[in-house]
């Protein structure tokens, strides 16, 4: 049996297993005789998971409660003097930093009162340039005007979010709607304040024949530029306290953080022998950094294999249950992807494959939102009444993390930094592996 789980590696650890039934399957019948009279070729079912929280946002969960953090909310102190910054600064605009991933969370706004004639005079006062403004757009690399939920009457109050929400496609530019005129308020400068970023728009309006122009300060409505995990703020050359970046450093993490390298290995895995009461199992995990297929082989022979059901996993709202191995489907940051995982149940032993056409996309929201690689779990089971000292003879002979950037790797392929070991909840000698590309 095996069931194959889908997490990031900053929240590893938060599955919860229960056993439902110990299976006696007695001597007349071989396991395998049983289970193919039993199962025949039943798909191996999977729960695919990311932990404690699972990782979308905006209209997947516009209330935050499954993004991986939620930002502390700026102090009253923050508020007060970005927003004097602004207002006496609103000249000193500065360049979008990169972005991919980041958080717009809210600041506040000075609350100007602005008034207009209209057409045949009469006077319109009590304006508020900020709570006039609604729906904050933001203008994504995608070229979509992307509705940023929440964000509306020169606020956000959403206290699970932080008064904030998850972006993952960049910024190119943002507007508001004029609340009192129905007309686009599209006056935005970015601002570097205290080594942070800041998104300050200037309100406007126009009525028919009336007219609030824009007056040049950008204190209306101030958001937050919080970047995600994976990024990096730019360092500053002319900031004695902000060192420059040497690009000749090959030991300076902020090279390139999208480098796997830089983590300390492009893949890595365990392949751990459990330590359970009435069943026998295997735990293998791969964490991949690097967009490559990895092959792991325990010679366990088919006879020994334990399939479907001797214990269920429990289907809470932290999991995904489907019954497709070969194209299992999971969700970061309200992105769907595919990744092809292979569990081949052979004569000579357990074959996992993980890989696919669609994983360098995936790791890259998942750098750029959790600063990781992406952690698949596979969970095997041996006949109950084999030896724990049988399993971990068979497990001291792993063939350890091929790796194959363009066909399914076999035994000595070998593309990308991987180390790892394999080790024993009853016996305390373990296996380590480290290769690198000859």
């Amino acid at each position: 049996m095996k069931k194959l789980y889908f997490i990031l590696a900053c929240v590893i650890g938060m599955m919860t297993v229960a056993c439902t039934s110990d299976d006696d399957f007695g001597t007349e019948v071989s396991l395998l005789e049983k289970n193919l009279a039993t199962y025949g070729t039943k798909p191996t079912t999977i729960n695919i998971y990311t932990g404690q929280k699972q990782i979308t946002t905006r209209g997947c969960d516009v209330n935050g409660n499954m993004w991986p953090s939620t930002p502390a909310v700026p102090t009253a102190d923050e508020v007060n003097a970005v927003l004097i910054y602004i207002a006496s600064n609103s000249d000193k605009g500065v360049e979008w930093p990169g972005w991919t991933y980041y958080y717009i969370q809210h600041v506040g706004g000075a609350h100007h009162m602005y008034s207009y004639k209209d057409w045949n005079g009469a006077e319109h006062n009590g304006i508020d340039g900020s709570s006039s403004q609604e729906y904050l757009q933001v203008l994504e690399n995608s070229g979509n005007w992307q509705h940023v939920y929440n964000f509306n009457a020169g606020k956000c109050d959403n206290a699970a979010t932080g008064n904030a929400a998850l972006m993952t496609d960049g910024f190119n530019g943002a507007k508001t709607l004029s609340e009192y005129a129905s007309s686009t308020v599209q006056n935005w400068r970015l601002f570097k304040f205290n080594g942070e970023y800041y998104l300050g728009l200037d309100y406007s309006q126009k009525k028919g024949d009336g007219e609030i122009p824009a007056d040049g300060i950008y204190d209306d409505w101030v958001v937050k530029i919080i970047p995600g995990a994976g990024e990096i703020i730019p360092e500053d050359p002319t900031d004695p306290e902000d060192p420059t970046d040497d690009p000749t450093d090959p030991t300076d993490p902020t090279d390139d953080p999208a480098d796997p390298t830089v983590q300390g290995g492009s893949v890595e895995f365990d392949v751990h022998q459990q330590e359970h009461n009435s069943w026998k199992e295997i735990k293998t995990s791969i964490h991949l950094r690097d967009t490559v297929n990895v092959r792991i082989f325990i010679p366990i022979e088919k006879e020994y294999q334990a399939v479907a059901d001797d214990f269920d996993i429990r289907n809470g709202h932290d999991y995904f249950y489907i019954e497709e191995v070969e194209q299992s489907k999971f969700t970061i940051a309200g992105k769907e992807y595919t990744v092809e995982t292979h569990i081949n149940h052979t004569d000579a032993g357990i074959e996992i494959l993980i890989g696919g056409a669609e994983m360098a996309q995936a790791l890259k929201d998942a750098r750029g939102i959790y600063d990781d690689g992406l952690t698949f779990e596979i969970h095997s089971y041996v006949y109950p009444n084999v030896t724990d000292e049988q399993i971990w003879s068979w497990l001291k002979q792993v063939e350890c993390a091929q790796t194959s950037m363009s066909k399914w790797p076999v035994s000595g392929d070998c593309v990308t930094h991987t180390y790892g070991q394999v080790t024993s909840a009853f016996f305390e000698d373990s296996n380590n592996f480290v290769k690198d590309p000859e």
